[in-house]
């Protein structure tokens, strides 16, 4: 991997074209090491210009703004490679620049290997996707003559009401779709973010997806799911159908836990929370259930609810779509981890999920409940600094006052060999 693989030129003129003055750069965790190289390049081009180098997990960059002075606050963002492109991830203020990979040549010679034997295997028709950082396989001219003789159609990227603020480089321009703006109040099954589909994802017998595909609805709706990963010459195949019978069962297992204590996780959250909390506590309210809620930016999620012992079941609050990561890593763990649109199914909602629509039979006694009053359990639902030290359920490990004591000195004790003990017996 070398940095030649980004269009560094066509960055610079934009940020010379926008005029800014302080830019953020974001990397994918596999382009890390590229992160020095390519500040450096940019900055000999753009010496004027102030950058920040940011990780993929850390907070939105419009609260970079409350961590430094008013003359250091960032104006302008760059994203080198994207696995999601959910705009309720994004900033809605600063300009943005997506910039996609480069072509490789042998990159794109496994792609068709990939592809090849995917033809050969004798299924019927099938779907091409990629993510932003890998996209220019689509528009690849030996792929789609490959594609042009087959059942494989490709999906383009959806326009949405909230893009006015982003900007592509002019490999990737043409992917998007050139139709009628995609709406976020529009529901329809053919718009999987960032992708939009002709047909639903049914009526394929497997879908190709090459780099990171990090959408859970997408995956749980295919057939069958191919993932290539042209970097490491991998290849993946889920079954939708499985990874969905995992989902109703986490949904179930969490349905069935007897401690009415649940998490609330919120995960780089960017709006106000403020609605999604009034409806919890509605929600909470109907399954005898009292919500704690938590905030995490870390990416260890496993390792990071370990941290409350008290809690039995968790449910996972994503500003985005792409919860794939998190569902893959916390599937296994003890205790049951939900994503939102699980909950509601658990709390008897009518929801579309998977391609099933759930609770259809649900009466409408729900409508007029009111989560206003508080009961005795719920008026101790603050958020509050608490010493866990001292709580009885807070606190697995060692001694934490270790050392409060004086020390006693280390007395000589009895040396030698024993010969025998008082309670020895005889053996022989």
């Amino acid at each position: 991997m070398n940095i030649e693989r980004f269009d560094l030129r066509e960055c610079a003129e934009w940020l010379i074209s926008k005029r800014l003055t302080n830019v953020c750069l974001y990397f994918l965790p596999q382009f890390y090491c590229l992160s020095s190289e390519i500040t450096v390049r940019l900055k000999s081009i753009c010496s004027e210009i102030n950058f920040y180098v940011m990780i993929s997990c850390s907070s939105s960059v419009d609260a970079v703004k409350y961590r430094v002075d008013d003359n250091s606050s960032p104006d302008g963002v760059i994203y080198f490679g994207a696995t999601c492109l959910c705009s309720s991830k994004y900033s809605t203020e600063l300009p943005i620049l997506f910039v996609p990979m480069l072509k490789d040549d042998n990159e794109v010679d496994y792609v068709i290997e990939c592809i090849m034997n995917q033809i050969n295997d004798g299924s019927n028709r099938k779907l091409l996707l990629s993510d932003l950082t890998n996209s220019y396989i689509l528009k690849n001219e030996t792929i789609a003559n490959l594609l042009s003789k087959t059942r494989i159609d490709i999906a383009l990227f959806a326009n949405t009401e909230d893009q006015k603020n982003w900007h592509f480089t002019s490999k990737c321009m043409s992917l998007f779709d050139d139709g009628s703006i995609i709406s976020h109040q529009q529901s329809t099954v053919c718009h999987y973010s960032p992708h939009i589909i002709t047909n639903e994802l049914s009526h394929y017998e497997a879908v190709i997806f090459v780099g990171q595909c990090e959408n859970l609805e997408l995956m749980i709706n295919c057939k069958k799911l191919i993932i290539i990963d042209p970097q490491n010459r991998s290849m993946q195949t889920l079954d939708g159908a499985r990874e969905f019978r995992k989902r109703v069962s986490l949904i179930e297992k969490f349905k069935r836990q007897s401690v009415n204590l649940i998490g609330m996780v919120y995960l780089n959250y960017t709006k106000s929370i403020t609605p999604i909390m009034e409806q919890t506590k509605l929600y909470c309210k109907r399954l005898k259930k009292i919500p704690y809620y938590l905030t995490l930016n870390q990416n260890d999620f496993e390792a990071r609810l370990g941290n409350f012992g008290q809690l039995e079941s968790f449910v996972m609050i994503n500003s985005c779509e792409c919860n794939w990561e998190i569902a893959n890593s916390t599937c296994k763990y003890l205790y049951p981890v939900i994503f939102w649109k699980e909950f509601l199914i658990a709390a008897s909602e009518r929801i579309t999920y998977g391609g099933i629509e759930w609770n259809v039979e649900s009466t409408t006694e729900y409508e007029n409940e009111d989560c206003t009053e508080e009961s005795g359990d719920e008026r101790n639902m603050e958020i509050i600094e608490r010493d866990l030290f001292k709580r009885p359920d807070g606190w697995f490990g060692l001694v934490v006052d270790a050392g409060a004591k004086q020390v006693s000195d280390i007395k000589q004790g009895m040396s030698g060999i024993p010969s025998s003990y008082i309670s020895e017996e005889e053996l022989f």
